[in-house]
């Protein structure tokens, strides 16, 4: 999954560009070890309609350390005037 939008607030958290952000699969910003349960948790999202219960991701930062964060998703592909996930 590719990013079509990022917050001010991912990029503080990710230390990157909000702007630079879009375009990113995903998957990219996370540890190699770690996509497998993140793909499992975007698949468990896939066509509801509820907010996920949260699950602690890492995401790599540019100088190469991690961040520990707690992720959320909603599939928003169904919702009027949406275009993808929250």
């Amino acid at each position: 999954m590719n990013l079509r939008f990022a917050s001010p607030s991912a990029g503080r958290v990710l230390r990157r560009d909000p702007e630079r952000l879009i375009g990113s699969r995903l998957a990219d910003l996370v540890p190699v070890e770690d996509r497998e349960r993140l793909a499992e948790f975007l698949a468990a999202v896939a066509g509801t309609a509820d907010v996920s219960t949260p699950i602690e991701c890492r995401f790599r930062l540019p100088d190469g350390s991690t961040r520990h964060a707690e992720l959320l998703a909603t599939d928003l592909r169904r919702t009027p005037r949406s275009v993808g996930w929250c």
